[in-house]
């Protein structure tokens, strides 16, 4: 990798590091564990550099997933909807306060006409909430150093009960650099063979490629070229599932194979019978196949039972509403039956004659007093004698009804009348 990598150094470079593998006795194969190579091993090159050049080499082991995983300070800018209002939430709108990719070549350019900007891509974790099938999006994240779009492929349903999920893939092109969205992703000594994606910018620009596994979906010359390499789609494609209401992918099941690209070198003797070759280094599995079921519990309140709850609230509420509707209809209903049985005379709606209502003031003479014969008699037989002077305004009385009182108001237009009928007491003015 390194001897590929300084292939484009001067040649004073080059006869310095190939004497400095002569002297090391490193070899271009190794005997390695599985941890040592994911997780770092040992190499006195590596080393050495790390001590000459500590600002570019700034680890002393070398592990495969330790330099990919090893993501640095950074600082992202997401759009939150309760921030603003956004079309695109939880996307990311700047990486290192900048919307563009600045390893690529074309980073200067505008970035309406960028090519390598991040448009508003997600970041892998959370995806917009209702999401509809003609919805695309791109996924960013620092290891793939670029955006990776994921296309709606179908509609499926998961066993723990989730109404509608959606199935989305990464395209068998996605990698193919002749695409217009892919062209700016081509190193400026030209552009790698569909089906391979360079990440060397983003890891000290030794030649490395992100492919499919097996280089599904890749130039047949990749496979032809290495033995046993035999691209299947059931087994080497990538699937993310999402539901598209809350935006929360449910399962991920990410396949990418991490592939060496050995340049023509000249001075590094040790190197040369690698030359022009792509080598499959891994191919690294990604799965979730569910969530945690704390969060399955949350989701299923969500889906299953909190809808029901929402309509035995609204039922409930209806009824109760419709009850107070009908107890308040049959009480004004009561209420207009009580006013029929006892009628209010000299009302504004009643019969106004002479500017005089009539109804308990009613008399045959023209006086303005009215002896009620009910009662017989004066104020010691307990007679009603009322004066009425002036228009009436809505007396209550029934010549029916037993008088108790006699009550005399000289000088007013209103009077105060009480009666008694069955125990029921009322009193007009």
């Amino acid at each position: 990798g390194f001897s590929s990598m300084l292939r484009s150094s001067p040649m004073f470079v080059n006869v310095v590091f190939n004497s400095l593998v002569e002297y090391q006795d490193s070899q271009p194969i190794l005997n390695l564990s599985v941890h040592e190579f994911l997780w770092g091993y040992d190499d006195r090159l590596v080393k050495m550099a790390s001590t000459v050049l500590p600002t570019w080499i700034n680890f002393s082991k070398f592990g495969l997933l330790d330099r990919m995983l090893d993501e640095g300070t950074n600082v992202i800018t997401m759009a939150v909807p309760s921030e603003r209002q956004t079309k695109r939430p939880y996307t990311i709108d700047n990486f290192n306060g900048s919307p563009i990719l600045h390893q690529w070549a074309n980073a200067d350019a505008p970035n309406e006409m960028n090519k390598c900007s991040l448009n508003a891509s997600s970041e892998g974790l959370l995806f917009p909430r209702h999401l509809t099938k003609d919805m695309n999006f791109p996924i960013y994240r620092k290891a793939f150093c670029r955006t990776l779009p994921l296309t709606y492929n179908s509609t499926s349903d998961m066993p723990v009960g989730y109404p509608t999920v959606y199935l989305y893939k990464f395209l068998p092109d996605v990698f193919n650099s002749s695409l217009d969205d892919n062209k700016c992703y081509c190193p400026k000594d030209g552009c790698l063979p569909p089906g391979l994606s360079d990440i060397s910018p983003c890891y000290y620009n030794i030649p490395v490629a992100v492919s499919f596994p097996h280089f599904y979906g890749g130039d047949p010359a990749l496979v032809d070229n290495v033995n046993g390499i035999a691209p299947n789609m059931e087994k080497h494609q990538s699937v993310v599932a999402v539901q598209p209401d809350l935006g929360i992918p449910l399962a991920v099941d990410i396949k990418i194979q991490l592939n060496l690209m050995i340049k023509a070198t000249r001075y590094v003797n040790r190197a040369k019978k690698f030359n022009g070759l792509t080598l499959p280094i891994c191919w690294l599995h990604l799965e979730v196949k569910s969530l945690p079921s704390s969060l399955n519990a949350l989701l299923y309140l969500c889906f299953n039972v909190g809808p029901v709850l929402v309509k035995a609230v609204v039922a409930l509420t209806a009824s109760v509403g419709f009850f107070l509707v009908g107890l308040a209809v049959k009480r004004f209903g009561r209420g207009q039956q009580k006013q029929q049985q006892h009628p209010v005379n000299g009302s504004a709606a009643g019969d106004h004659e002479n500017g005089r209502g009539r109804g308990c003031c009613e008399d045959d003479d023209d006086d303005d007093n009215y002896e009620d014969r009910g009662g017989g008699g004066g104020a010691e037989s307990g007679g009603l004698i009322v004066k009425c002077g002036g228009p009436a305004s809505g007396r209550y009385r029934d010549k029916s009804y037993l008088p108790l009182h006699r009550v005399t108001v000289p000088g007013s237009s209103s009077v105060v009348v009480d009666y008694d009928h069955s125990q029921d007491y009322a009193r007009g003015r």
